[in-house]
């Protein structure tokens, strides 16, 4: 086992429970150590500090499995996913669809798990995780026995390790109409072709938080993708839904669970969603609840300030065309976007709108996607509902 040093005083955040150990705070020499292996990680003062793998060539140089000298293995593994498993089961009994791992929130950096049933999703964003993949694999198997186990490891997280984009198939057939249910309703999935892991599932508590808004006429859901909000809103009384993506594939999902919970009035349309809520502002049309989930704007230190344009404009344009006394749900999902930073944008937003609003919730991910305390990077999720006053 490589061991590797820390300057001093370089080892505080360590101590506070954080699992990250950027390139400029180590003193050892790590240019020859091979990526994606297995390291020891001490204080300047010699204090082992934890046991984790490495890659030189990442900022985030060293990732923390456990601050004890544990040996990596299948044993490990179980041990790791068995506690996230109870976690799920207490807060769920009785639900085989949840997010199972949530990377560093349940003290595995860079691994996703997603069960769907009898299917499970892992997803490996790192090459030290990629590269202890098997062991995962192995370790699911024995404590699930899931029918099908596919890896999702396309996800654009992976390009800075340098680790290429691929889906692979590691036990039984997927299947590409399998039904799970998510908050109150059943959904049609594919793990193989929905976007990140085939569903979204950090929205589905707040989902459910719709019902007690109100009735609503007419529901817009922009970035709908399989129409987790609308079908919510439609469910609790909405009159009419209108759901907006540029994903055909995901559109089709939505259609398909649609039928599967017997809903009515719900359309989709393939379209972008900022030029769209600029044609719906100047027809003049208004609607009573409009939600917006867009993707991560602010995927980088790079395109953070031009995020931050873009979040500000898409709320301006739908608080424009919410109805008096309208509910506009608004997310983002830019864990570099702070909790007040995200309310600042809002509030500029309302402000050019020339409308007032009143903050009646503002919530974050589903429980069973884990935010450790000392590792405030696993909270990203912002919801605020707002109301026209």
């Amino acid at each position: 086992m490589q061991e590797i040093v820390l300057k001093r005083g370089k080892d505080r955040r360590l101590r506070q429970g954080h699992l990250w150990v950027f390139s400029n705070e180590i003193e050892t020499n790590i240019r020859g150590i091979e990526p994606g292996s297995l390291v020891d990680v001490f204080d300047a003062n010699g204090k082992f500090r934890g046991r984790g793998y490495i890659n030189p060539h990442s900022l985030i140089s060293v990732r923390l499995l456990t601050n004890r000298t544990y040996d990596i293995d299948v044993r490990f593994f179980k041990r790791k996913i068995d506690a996230a498993l109870r976690y799920r089961m207490d807060l769920y009994p009785g639900r085989t669809t949840f997010r199972l791992v949530h990377g560093a929130g349940d003290s595995l950096p860079g691994l996703i798990v997603d069960k769907y049933d009898d299917h499970v999703v892992v997803q490996a964003n790192t090459l030290g995780m990629d590269r202890l993949l098997p062991l995962i694999v192995k370790a699911i198997d024995e404590l699930l026995a899931p029918t099908v186990i596919v890896a999702r490891n396309d996800s654009r997280a992976r390009e800075p390790e340098d680790l290429p984009c691929e889906k692979k198939i590691l036990k039984g057939k997927p299947d590409p109409d399998l039904v799970v249910r998510v908050g109150d309703l059943k959904f049609a999935m594919d793990v193989l072709n929905g976007q990140k892991t085939g569903l979204f599932l950090d929205q589905a508590e707040n989902y459910q938080r719709l019902r007690d808004l109100g009735k609503f006429t007419r529901v817009l859901d922009c970035f709908c993708y399989s129409g987790g909000w609308g079908l919510h809103a439609s469910h609790y009384g909405a009159s009419v839904i209108l759901g907006i993506d540029t994903s055909a594939f995901g559109l089709s999902r939505a259609q398909a669970s649609v039928r599967l919970n017997g809903l009515a009035n719900c359309d989709f349309s393939e379209s972008e969603v900022f030029g769209t809520l600029e044609e719906l502002d100047k027809a003049r049309e208004r609607f009573d609840l409009i939600i917006l989930d867009p993707p991560a704007f602010a995927k980088s230190r790079n395109n953070f300030t031009e995020a931050l344009r873009a979040y500000k404009q898409i709320n301006l344009r739908a608080m424009r065309i919410l109805s008096p006394g309208g509910v506009l749900v608004t997310c983002s999902c830019s864990y570099r976007v702070t909790r007040e930073g995200f309310l600042d944008v809002l509030r500029r937003a309302a402000a050019d709108a020339g409308r007032s609003f009143r903050l009646v919730d503002y919530t974050t991910q589903a429980r069973d996607h884990t935010i450790l305390l000392s590792v405030t990077e696993t909270q990203y999720l912002k919801c605020a509902f707002l109301r026209v006053t």
